[in-house]
């Protein structure tokens, strides 16, 4: 790779009608693409244009929001790149999300272990895995794919759809397609790749147990032997008013694993007091109720450390559409869009985040890129 040559590119435009001039601002030899597209854009167009111009190198999904140079974005299109000879890259398509094709892993899985074993010099490794956001099985999906994985993290993404909650996709050999997800696998000699991990949620209960579970409809009936949504309701200090999206952002159930939180969020309730959620939890697991605090100070501080560092190159995002939700809320976004911009930053808004192997929400997960240090 050449000294001039930048190594991480991020790209991005609110104006559906520039995505062909934006595809086209990146080198058709990148070594490795990742294109995050709003439903409001030509999906159709924008996925055959990708593959005819990069190939088996182009990953990406649809969006509730794009990040990139211009911040948060809607209906638009945002594409980070590495440029040429920078990373090497293996991807697998899963079809059938709630039965991956196990042979297609371990397939996927040697061609990784193969490039490790030819490498002269050490290697930096990610994993990125991009699904279906509504498919209601990205926490099995996770668990089940977790063993194939090279040793290295793995994070990743529920596309979106402009919080419309009707159809995602996830972009695969020339189109974007629902029920499928891409697992890639990304290493190099030349940069290196360290996680991110932000929730901003603070416990206002004590451990309860969730007594009563659909973990396959990702709904919970009862917590403590009562009513979930009395239970919830308590909580929040409001047991007469009907509650709505903000509310529901702001008070999510928090599972603690590992001794670090992690947080399920709740999506809406029902008549009879169930609460459907963004991800499942099983009868029997301990979770308390938090209140989420502002989100700005957590992205400041994470962008601060990273443009800190001299060998800073930029940063992949996934960031739950319910944190943008409170960025507007709190009239923090205009502050947020200048910090992304400062940190070279590019992803998109998601229905969930892969951190750690594990399916959360209101999360911004992700990784800062800096280039590898050897000797």
């Amino acid at each position: 790779m050449p000294e001039d040559q930048t190594p991480w590119k991020v790209v991005q435009t609110q104006n559906s009608a520039e995505a062909e001039h934006l595809l086209n601002s990146i080198d058709e030899n990148a070594s490795l693409v990742l294109v995050f597209a709003s439903p409001k854009v030509d999906c159709e167009n924008v996925a055959k244009r990708c593959h005819a111009r990069w190939g088996q190198r182009v990953i990406g999904c649809t969006t509730a929001g794009e990040i990139g140079p211009q911040g948060y974005g809607d209906h638009g299109l945002s594409i980070c790149a590495f440029a040429a000879n920078t990373v090497i890259s293996e991807t697998v398509c899963i079809k059938d999300l709630h039965h991956p094709n196990l042979t297609a892993l371990a397939h996927w899985q040697r061609r990784c272990q193969g490039h490790l074993a030819l490498s002269a010099a050490p290697m930096h490794g990610i994993a990125i895995l991009l699904c279906d956001g509504l498919c209601q099985c990205e926490e099995h999906l996770a668990a089940q794919i977790r063993s194939f994985v090279p040793d290295c993290p793995l994070i990743g993404a529920s596309a979106g759809d402009d919080a419309l909650f009707h159809q995602t996709g996830v972009l695969h050999q020339g189109a974007f397609a629902s029920n499928q997800a891409t697992l890639t696998w990304i290493a190099s000699t030349q940069v290196s790749f360290e996680t991110l991990h932000l929730n901003d949620f603070t416990p206002i209960s004590d451990d309860m147990v969730i007594t009563k579970a659909q973990s396959s409809e990702r709904t919970i009936s009862e917590i403590d032997g009562f009513n979930a949504l009395e239970i919830y309701r308590k909580h929040l200090g409001d047991s007469k008013r009907a509650l709505d999206i903000n509310d529901f952002a702001m008070h999510s159930l928090m599972l603690t694993i590992g001794g670090k939180s992690f947080v399920r969020s709740v999506r809406s309730a029902t008549a009879d007091g169930t609460l459907i959620m963004h991800s499942a939890i099983d009868e029997g697991m301990l979770v308390r109720i938090g209140r989420t605090g502002p989100v700005l100070p957590s992205l400041q501080a994470s962008i601060a450390t990273a443009t800190a560092d001299p060998n800073h190159l930029g940063m992949l995002h996934f960031d739950c559409i319910h944190r943008r939700l409170e960025l507007q809320r709190l009239n923090d976004l205009s502050a947020a869009h200048k910090l992304l911009q400062e940190g070279t930053a590019g992803g998109f808004v998601t229905y969930g985040e892969i951190s750690e192997g594990l399916h959360v929400n209101q999360t911004c997960t992700g990784m800062r890129i800096r280039r590898a240090s050897h000797g």
